[in-house]
């Protein structure tokens, strides 16, 4: 089974299930049930609605789903979330999608989405469910990470409601991803600029206020050719996925923001007509 359709294959045999045993149950009777909506759960089921994650929250609730079943019936609700767009999300195999079949570990977010969630507090939040004693209240967050309670719980709201974010049968907060990154890399959308200026902010504070022994802060000065830029961010693009992979821990106890920069310092001349400045795309 495809685990994109998961969710609604998994209610239709419930129901099945259900009337099987007791002929008069009716679809009403099962959405009195779910405590949903009967014309929605009807949309539902014929592939003419999809389910929120919250509601798919609730569902897996009311009908006690176990964890490993639980997973996948969220999982599979948050993959059809996906959709053609600029950035990627990978997914995080522990909330089932190691049991998918034919689709890839990455799901499409929306570039509007993506500007919604381009402040900092947003990916902070998501890195530091990862981290040792992570408590899901929204004052021990903001504690973390200097925020007020209100900035907190926008952040949080707006995960759960791009599926970033679910919480689990405790209620306690669980990310959803990996990692989230930029997917087509050929043009800077404002809300990129506006996270990368972020991130110089937090760095030239980290240059000013954190000891040496708890930062990083390298510089190298160099004489480049311009048609080696394309392939020098990629190399920089993975030496920062190499990065991810040696720092991460399993029982990670602090968050950090890894920035590589490399910028002109001399008049760059106009691209000629015809050209544009994109990036060549990665093949094979």
């Amino acid at each position: 089974m495809e685990q994109i359709r998961y969710y609604r294959t998994f209610l239709k045999e419930e129901f099945d299930r259900r009337r099987a045993t007791n002929p008069r149950f009716s679809l009403r009777g099962f959405a009195r049930l779910l405590e949903f909506d009967h014309s929605g759960l009807s949309r539902v089921l014929s592939g003419k609605q999809s389910l929120s994650i919250g509601a798919a929250t609730e569902m897996a609730d009311r009908l006690q789903l176990g964890e490993p079943d639980r997973r996948i019936f969220l999982s599979s609700v948050i993959e059809e979330k996906a959709v053609s767009g600029q950035f990627v999300v990978r997914l995080d195999p522990s909330i089932g999608l190691d049991r998918r079949d034919s689709l890839e570990n990455a799901r499409q977010v929306e570039q509007d989405s993506f500007a919604i969630i381009s402040e900092w507090r947003h990916y902070a939040i998501l890195e530091l469910t990862n981290v040792r004693g992570f408590d899901s209240s929204p004052s021990w967050i903001s504690r973390q990470l200097g925020l007020s309670q209100n900035e907190t719980r926008e952040a949080i709201d707006r995960l759960l409601r791009m599926g970033l974010l679910i919480r689990t049968s405790k209620d306690r907060l669980k990310k959803t991803c990996v990692w989230v990154e930029v997917a087509d890399h050929t043009r800077t959308a404002q809300a990129m600029k506006a996270h990368q200026a972020q991130f110089l902010e937090k760095s030239a504070a980290a240059l000013r206020d954190v000891p040496l022994e708890q930062r990083a802060h390298y510089t190298s000065m160099v004489a480049l050719d311009p048609s080696k830029l394309p392939r020098a961010k990629e190399l920089i693009r993975k030496f920062t996925e190499e990065m991810n992979q040696l720092v991460t821990a399993p029982h990670p106890q602090e968050v950090y923001w890894l920035g590589i920069s490399l910028v002109p310092l001399t008049q760059i001349e106009e691209t000629p007509e015809g050209q544009t400045d994109e990036i060549p795309k990665k093949t094979g």
